[in-house]
């Protein structure tokens, strides 16, 4: 219970550090072409490696994310 409680305290405190990161276009277009990669990879081990259907759901949730989730333009203060 402890580590499900680090976990989602650590995962808290990284959202303004993420929210940041978003801004940086560049950036962020690396981080998106990584989750598409891992998500690759996780379609690749459902239909090759036997993986169960976790990884197949997990791979939709990853690529989905990879192609929603843009750039947050700043908003001038």
């Amino acid at each position: 219970m402890r580590q499900a409680e680090a976990a989602a305290f650590s995962g808290t405190g990284l959202i303004p550090r993420i929210q940041h990161l978003r801004t940086q276009v560049w950036t962020w277009s690396c981080v998106r072409l990584g989750v598409a990669a891992c998500a690759t990879w996780l379609g690749w081990r459902y239909k090759n490696a036997g993986a169960g259907p976790v990884s197949l759901a997990l791979s939709l949730l990853l690529f989905a994310f990879s192609l929603l989730v843009r750039t947050k333009h700043e908003v001038p203060r």
